[in-house]
């Protein structure tokens, strides 16, 4: 596998709140392990790595949940393939989760090339049902969404889950490809 020089950061970037390039629009993904590249898990894994916190039970409705709803991203994407998941991140400053400062996990930047947009879903959760967004596909769906945050983010709110707990407003980017990250915030223990 080749290797990938990704920056170490010693604190979150700062970025534009109102970026007018795609070029200054940088998205985040949180982990709890170190990665060289982000990519979309198989559901099997998806369970081993849940079942701890949720039990059986919970990760068998989890799954249930979260496959049916990505059902509907593969069906937008033209994605065949039912094994895969996909990997799920914001935009940076597009969102009230847990600052990467704060995070005591992994938190990695990336930008994505207009192709990758075109091939990506774009939508708002969290807070009032009739504030989110549907995810779409492309790069007026991301411009959509953060047109949409800026004019409401200060109405959004937490949702609590029964099942995956709280669950932050944010854009969420719903990815089904692999991801080489450019930066990267260290978990807590090793900055």
């Amino acid at each position: 596998m080749p290797t990938y020089e990704v920056k170490i950061l010693t604190q979150a970037p700062t970025v534009s709140m109102r970026p007018t390039l795609l070029s200054q629009v940088v998205f985040q993904h949180h982990s709890a392990h170190e990665l060289m590249v982000i990519e979309p898990q198989d559901y099997s894994c998806i369970a081993r790595e849940r079942k701890p916190d949720m039990g059986i039970p919970g990760v068998v409705k989890y799954l249930t949940d979260r496959e049916h709803e990505e059902d509907a991203y593969r069906l937008a994407l033209g994605i065949i393939d039912t094994s895969m998941s996909f990997t799920y991140a914001t935009v940076t400053g597009f969102n009230d989760m847990t600052s990467p400062d704060d995070y005591p996990g992994f938190t990695y930047f990336f930008e994505l090339t207009r192709e990758q947009v075109s091939n990506t879903l774009f939508g708002i959760v969290g807070g009032i049902p009739e504030l989110n967004l549907e995810p779409q596909r492309g790069l007026q769906a991301l411009e959509l969404c953060m047109s949409h945050w800026l004019r409401h983010q200060h109405e959004f709110a937490v949702v609590n889950d029964d099942l995956v707990g709280a669950i932050d407003p944010r854009i969420e980017v719903i990815i089904p490809y692999r991801v080489i990250p450019t930066a990267v915030l260290l978990e807590v223990e090793r900055r």
